[in-house]
């Protein structure tokens, strides 16, 4: 920018009361990112030099015909079409007008100069204007603002794509699909129902579409190929751009044609996975990949597993998934590993099995000996110490899966996902795979991005719809409690995000108020009553003395962004998913559990649950006063009748009383505790197992736990990582 447009921006923003924002888009105007989806604008306001046009690229780019073809053969790697574009300027504006373009954030899909008008007697009277076959949807970067309701806004934005593509199904063949909010596998296939010419599929960083729902898609695009008697065949003579066929290929033309019309073809996906990045700080610097929270799997195992499992379909369907220019291997290349070149090492072992099974030079025993050997140093590590079986694990394992010399050459078939695979990719314990403890643990752990929201609202949506069939036509056109029900669940996605947005630690201020409200909160249990339930505020049991404070208080904590911020990014992470066994003591002691007793006692107040434990009691010692025979003080009032006066009277004066209020808490406390390890207990065998199945030294995460150094070459380092193991294990014997 020029000075002069520059003090125009700075005036701008000033008369808009937004100085700070200022200095961020000066920033962002200094320091241009990378182009992404080659939609970045440039820095110097789109001025482009002619140095570069009579290139060939750019000659060619300039016939429309030809920029088509050119991208006809790239096509659906988003990969190599961005590398392209990014050659100069010049490229990037061909190929970007070689698109259209729907913003997602905005809302606003016109498609007026793609639909067909007709007459009363359904007559076309005008086609589709000359617009692009090629659709990208996804969110153009805008300048810095918080919207109060982001979720709500995305899921009316997903209605109203649905609903422009229900006006043009047919005018795309190819569509790019970039990080849709409320966008699962359920509504891709829908849209594969409702467009019939689509051909092209790239579909990245969408934050439902994990690198577990590889399958799934793969599945989509089997169950729905096209028929090629849809395509025109063409004249060889016609086209100069295609090879001469030769006289021994010529065949007669009835039967080329019956062999043209019988031929499947299937939907060319491209299919960059949701990157979960972690938090920004700490030995892993956002390098989680597969989920948000610590894994209890082998991340590396657990992907090429995948990648085994879906290869034979994949090469069915047309996916790539192993070269450079597939989307889906930049993705794997980004996961933590032993070390950096662990996913190039893996996927040269399993190129060189291929070949050597085609070739046929060795025996069969030795190519998957040796691919066994290969794979299973790539994925652990060359100088990693392969698991030892404990003690404990050999009771009830039988003998012949306790890991010995070479004990990854054995196969072993999953039960889950019925495949076979070299033993190094399961854990000690194979009841199944990396890949399908990987598929459990995404599926039933990650809540990232408030997902289970999204998932709850999608559920709601389709409820009663098959989407193997169904269309998006059909989809808005179901019945309208089911579109309520799912408004409701976003309108909880908003409320959560909400609240995550104004968290602060309770201080006495807080603890305060929340004494004197709990002193003066209404007469009787009645205060928490269906009406309550069913109000618009987001947190129904909050006292209005901890909403005023948290309005008051927390919020003005918050001044206005300074630069684009999305607050959804991440979650609520866990610390410690997996923690160490619980002994005999904890859990039998009904004090113990997940949460410390001073954090639990600082943030409880008084809640509906608190008059269902304190009635709960209130009965105990009607009956014990029976049994003693003395002087009752309670009537004799039926236990199922909570909602009798003298009932709703006791609770009013419970809720003044320190004693009750103490008494209380600590049972819900206990509640909470014998619910936790419950859950704990259900789950320990089988998160021990993966623990130590771990091939890492520590048997933690890659990038949380050191690789064994070699050695040889490293001898005081490696002397090092041993005495540091042996203190670890000493303090966990004393811990324990």
């Amino acid at each position: 920018m020029t000075g002069e447009e520059l003090k125009k921006l700075h005036d701008r923003f000033r008369k808009a009361g937004k100085s700070a924002l200022y200095k961020t888009k000066l920033a962002s105007v200094k320091n241009t990112r990378s182009a992404k989806l080659f939609l970045a604008v440039a820095s110097d306001g789109g001025k482009i030099d002619t140095v570069n046009d009579q290139t060939i690229v750019i000659r060619l780019l300039q016939v429309p015909e030809l920029a088509h073809r050119v991208l006809g053969f790239i096509s659906p790697s988003i990969g190599d079409i961005t590398a392209l574009a990014m050659a100069c300027k010049r490229a990037t504006a061909y190929i970007r007008a070689s698109h259209s373009i729907w913003d997602f954030s905005l809302g606003v899909f016109p498609i007026d100069s793609y639909a067909e008008k007709r007459d009363g007697q359904g007559r076309i009277l005008q086609g589709g204007g000359v617009q692009s076959n090629t659709l990208i949807i996804t969110p153009v970067p805008h300048e810095p603002k918080n919207v109060k309701k982001p979720y709500m806004a995305d899921f009316e934005n997903m209605m109203r794509l649905c609903a422009a593509i229900t006006e043009v199904p047919s005018a795309f063949s190819s569509i790019v699909i970039d990080r849709l909010q409320f966008f699962d596998v359920a509504m891709f296939e829908m849209m594969v129902n409702t467009m019939p010419n689509l051909k092209v599929v790239t579909i990245t960083r969408c934050p439902m579409l994990d690198v577990t729902k590889l399958r799934p898609l793969l599945e989509v695009i089997k169950r729905h190929p096209f028929l090629l008697e849809n395509i025109k065949m063409r004249n060889p003579s016609d086209d100069p751009w295609s090879p001469e066929p030769s006289h021994n290929s010529v065949l007669p033309e009835a039967q080329k044609q019956s062999a043209h019309k019988s031929a499947k073809a299937y939907i060319r996906l491209d299919f960059f996975p949701f990157f979960f990045h972690g938090p920004q700080s700490g030995p892993r610097l956002g390098s989680y990949g597969v989920t948000h929270n610590e894994p209890t799997f082998n991340t590396p195992k657990a992907v090429f597993a995948l990648i085994l499992q879906c290869r034979n379909l994949a090469d069915e369907v047309g996916m790539d998934l192993l070269s450079d220019s597939a989307s889906f291997w930049s993705f794997v290349r980004q996961l933590p590993g032993p070390d950096i070149l662990w996913a190039m090492k893996a996927r040269e072992a399993l190129i060189t099995r291929e070949r050597e099974i085609v070739v046929g030079n060795k025996p069969r025993q030795i190519t998957e000996h040796q691919f066994a050997d290969d794979l299973t140093a790539a994925l652990t590590g060359d100088n990693q110490k392969h698991p030892v079986l404990p003690a404990a694990m050999k009771r009830y394992l039988p003998e012949s899966v306790w890991p010995a010399d070479k004990y990854w050459r054995q196969n072993a078939h999953c039960v889950m996902c019925r495949f076979t695979y070299p033993a190094s990719l399961f854990p000690l314990r194979r009841d199944s795979c990396w890949s399908c403890k990987m598929t459990q643990f995404v599926e039933n752990m990650e809540d990232s991005h408030l997902r289970l929201w999204q998932e709850s609202a999608l559920d709601y949506w389709r409820s009663g719809l098959d989407p193997k069939s169904v269309k998006l036509d059909q989809l808005l056109a179901n019945n309208e409690e089911s579109l309520t029900n799912a408004l409701r669940e976003v309108q909880c996605a908003d409320w959560t995000r909400e609240y995550f947005l104004n968290f602060a630690p309770r201080h006495d201020s807080m603890i305060k108020a929340s004494k004197k409200s709990a002193n003066t909160w209404g007469a009787s249990g009645a205060a928490l009553t269906e009406t309550s339930l069913s109000s618009n505020e987001p947190w129904p049991f909050w006292d209005k003395s901890t909403v005023d404070w948290a309005k008051n208080t927390v919020r003005k904590a918050h001044g206005e962004a300074t630069e684009t911020f999305d607050y959804r990014e991440g979650g609520p992470q866990r610390a410690h998913p997996c923690m160490f066994p619980l002994n005999a003591s904890d859990a039998r002691n009904p004090d113990y559990g997940a949460e410390e007793r001073e954090h639990f006692n600082k943030r409880w107040v008084w809640t509906r649950l608190s008059d269902k434990v304190y009635i709960d009691e209130l009965f105990i010692n009607l009956r014990e006063m029976r049994k003693k025979g003395g002087r009752l003080r309670l009537p004799n009032i039926n236990e199922g009748d909570r909602q009798h006066p003298f009932v709703l009277k006791e609770i009013k004066l419970a809720r003044n009383d320190p004693g009750w209020c103490a008494r209380v808490r600590r049972q819900e406390r206990r509640l909470q505790n014998k619910q936790d390890k419950a859950v704990y207990m259900a789950q320990l065998a089988h998160v021990e197992d993966c623990l130590q199945s771990m091939s890492t030294p520590f048997r933690k995460p890659f990038n949380i736990d050191k690789p064994t150094p070699d050695p040889i070459l490293d001898q005081a380092v490696y002397k090092k990582l041993a005495e540091e193991k042996q203190l670890s294990i000493a303090h966990q014997r004393h811990c324990g």
